[in-house]
């Protein structure tokens, strides 16, 4: 559990998620949407498409003709699914309209015929027909595979690779080769994969690691959950009450479509806004870290979204300069189970693993690679290492890498989560991938879905945790205390609109 940590963690750039009360209409009805072209599906139906919706009247809806084409409303913007089609002839066209007041737009939808699709012919023809995420069947020791059309591949396991870690998902990344016959693909650090079919978001591979026994798999492409339109409140402001280190507030601004636009920090004297930027596919959003982070300059993050709105990816940026990137894998569930963030040149920094079970993240594994130089301090003629890791004297080749594990569990209560909001003492670590950022980007919603209960009540070398809750059961108050120094205790308020 994190604690005491607020107040950093404030002045290290915060946002989130939330809504505004509906203004009056006015008398004339204005709306677009966007994208207004026509919509295709396949016989398989892997697709989801995103529409957004501008209006300025209190409601709007969005309505199919026809049942196989589904849509799903959200804040600001509805998807599109469809019922996969196994006939050898297609679906009636659907229509969907969006009504807001007494304008209407309409989009066209149609789906194809059921039919096998070709074997690629060509190794770019593989690579684009292989570029998804692949899952396994639940009774598989595998969980999903995924590959791009730039030679790279992300796979993810409930049992040990090559290289033993400690329990539940672990994950390889690296470089993929296709052989001559467009059929085998080589992956680096693992093995070989034999693919005989893919097509109508279905593959059919035998999986052969290195050593290993090989083993055949039915693969589907990735077809994630659409979540329903959330009636919760959202988080309007947060205060943080320490006695030690200070108190701080967090007051959010949000568009007419109830997304984040701006958040504003005080803090020991301390003014920070930080506005959030939405483009298609992408959110991003700046400040500078002077008084921040105490390095001057600008910070950027800029998510890269895939088309269930989820980041595929994360850069972030100081002066310009690439830091870190991040890359992400979820489950149907939008949960994330993994991140893996590599540096400026491209080598694996770090990552994460987590198990969710009943809508909670219940394990994390994590990983950091760091690279340390050879310096030390001198006394009495003597040299002490700052980094003699293996405790031998000297600074040699075993002290150059080192590499930290850390493997967390939680437990949670029967009471849900309403709102969604996760404060940081309250959020696993498979939200941090880099520090403070990637909680801001679980906050945005961009990082999927939150847990679904609260973390239990209970007491550690962090304090004690209890809540309060307001008559609708949000969490209007957590108090961490310290039994043994109670000047320690604290206390964080929230409240919601």
């Amino acid at each position: 559990m994190k604690s005491k940590i607020f107040t950093s963690f404030l002045l290290a750039a915060v946002l989130l998620s939330g809504c505004k009360k509906d203004d009056p209409a006015p008398d004339k009805a204005t709306l677009s949407v966007s994208p207004q072209t026509a919509i295709a599906f396949t016989a398989a139906a892997t697709e989801t498409f995103t529409v957004k919706v501008v209006t300025n009247q209190p409601a709007w809806k969005a309505e199919s003709s026809q049942s196989w084409c589904k849509v799903a409303a959200g804040e600001g913007q509805f998807t599109v699914s469809a019922d996969p089609n196994t006939s050898e002839t297609a679906p009636t066209p659907a229509v969907i309209t969006v009504t807001a007041g007494s304008e209407k737009a309409t989009i066209d939808v149609t789906q194809s015929a059921a039919g096998k699709e070709q074997y690629p012919d060509t190794e770019a023809k593989l690579k684009q027909a292989i570029a998804k995420v692949w899952t396994f069947a639940e009774s598989s020791n595998y969980v999903s595979l995924e590959f791009t059309t730039d030679g790279l591949y992300t796979f993810l396991s409930k049992t040990p690779f090559t290289r033993a870690a400690e329990n539940n998902i672990y994950l390889l990344s690296g470089a993929y080769s296709v052989a001559a016959d467009l059929h085998e693909l080589t992956l680096s650090d693992f093995g070989k994969i034999t693919i005989s079919d893919v097509g109508n978001g279905k593959a059919s591979m035998t999986i052969a690691p290195t050593g290993g026994t090989p083993s055949a798999a039915e693969l589907d492409e990735q077809r994630f959950v659409t979540p329903p339109a959330s009636a919760d409140k959202k988080i309007k402001r947060v205060e943080s009450k320490d006695p030690t280190e200070g108190n701080g507030a967090i007051e959010y601004s949000y568009d007419a479509n109830r997304r984040m636009s701006k958040i504003k920090v005080t803090q020991g004297g301390l003014t920070l806004e930080i506005p959030i930027n939405y483009e298609d596919g992408k959110v991003w959003y700046q400040f500078e870290g002077g008084e921040v982070l105490g390095e001057p300059g600008v910070f950027k993050v800029t998510y890269t979204l895939n088309a269930a709105g989820l980041a595929r990816s994360s850069v972030i940026q100081h002066k310009g300069v690439v830091l870190y990137k991040i890359y992400y894998t979820y489950n149907n569930q939008r949960q994330l189970v993994s991140y893996r963030m590599t540096d400026n040149a491209g080598k694996l920094d770090g990552f994460c693993n987590a198990t969710w079970v009943n809508g909670n993240v219940v394990s994390t594994y994590s990983e950091s690679v760091h690279t340390c130089d050879g310096s030390y301090d001198e006394y009495d003629g003597h040299k002490y290492y700052h980094h003699d890791h293996n405790g031998d004297g000297i600074f040699n080749q075993e002290d150059i890498i080192t590499r930290e594990t850390d493997h967390s569990t939680y437990s949670y209560s029967a009471r849900e989560n309403k709102g969604g909001y996760m404060y940081p003492i309250v959020t696993p670590d498979i939200f941090g991938s880099s520090d403070v950022f990637d909680q801001l980007g679980q906050w945005i919603g961009v990082l999927g879905v939150s847990c679904k209960h609260l973390m239990s009540e209970h007491a550690d070398a962090d304090g004690a945790l209890t809540y309060q809750f307001d008559a609708e059961g949000y969490p209007t108050r957590i108090d961490v205390s310290f039994p043994e120094d109670p000047s320690d205790n604290w206390y964080i308020l929230q409240t919601y609109e």
